[in-house]
This record gives structure tokens, sequence and C-alpha cells, in this order.
């Protein structure tokens, strides 16, 4: 289980994954889009980039955040070679 840095970074990240769940509401139902594997991973990119960064803050000694970088890394990672191997339609 992931432990956060304060209630600040707990509460935030919340409201970070409700705002991602309502946008990716919004690009199913409202614009009868298909929900794309990129916006999973950009969405799971933009949390672990809130995490590293709230780490880096308020726990920089721990080195915690490093292994956080390397999530993004490898989220970022799939993001361009799924979309440089995917065929184009």
């Amino acid at each position: 289980m992931y432990k956060h840095v304060n209630k600040i970074h707990k509460w935030s990240e919340i409201v970070i994954a409700i705002g991602m769940i309502f946008v990716f509401y919004l690009i199913v139902f409202i614009y009868s889009r298909q929900l794309e594997f990129r916006y999973i991973m950009g969405a799971l990119a933009t949390l672990y980039s809130f995490r590293v960064f709230m780490e880096w803050k308020y726990e920089e000694e721990s080195n915690r955040y490093k292994i956080s970088i390397l999530n993004i890394a490898f989220f970022l990672f799939i993001i361009v070679v799924s979309e440089l191997t995917t065929p184009w339609l």
C-alpha cells in the first residue's frame, strides 16, 4: 500500500483521480469517442508526476521520488512505443 507524504498529498491525488474519471466519462459518453490506451497512460503519468513533485518537495531525503520518476519514464516509454507501433487507421 502506498504511503502518502501528508494529507494534502492524499486528497490532491484523490481529486486528480476523480477529475480523470470525469474526463474519461466526457470522452466516452458525451463526445462518443473511444477511450484510447494513450489517454489512460497519460493520466497515470500525470498522477505519478504529481506524486514525484510531492515526494521530492516533502521527503527529499528518502529518495522515494526516484522510483516514481522511473515509473513515469516507463509510462512515457509505453506511450511512445504504442504510438509508433500502432498502424494508422
